[in-house]
């Protein structure tokens, strides 16, 4: 049998040359899945007609949209995470 491999979110995983088996917490815990071929087959399938998203995609809040007096959207800094500057003073000179 091969070592336990830690696969991330406190997975680990080794084969006996036939399934899979999932531990986890800690590779000496005990199994707590053991991954038939034909399961394995049907999880890999489920998991590429689920098209999963990158996770940033997935839980980074949406971007908020703001308006200027004029109501011109107010461009997002991805760089820094927030609104560029705006003078209300001057609408008309570009936003850095």
């Amino acid at each position: 049998m091969n070592p336990p491999e830690y696969l991330g979110d406190g997975v680990y995983a080794t084969t006996d040359g036939y399934a899979i088996e999932i531990r986890l917490n800690s590779h000496n815990d005990p199994v707590v899945v053991y991954l038939e071929p034909a399961v394995m087959e049907k999880l890999i399938a489920y998991y590429q007609q689920s098209k999963p998203r990158p996770v940033d995609e997935v839980f980074k809040p949406k971007k908020p949209l703001r308006r200027d007096a004029k109501g011109n959207l107010i461009p997002w800094d991805e760089e820094h995470d927030y609104f560029m500057a705006f003078d209300p003073a001057n609408p008309d000179l570009p936003m850095d």
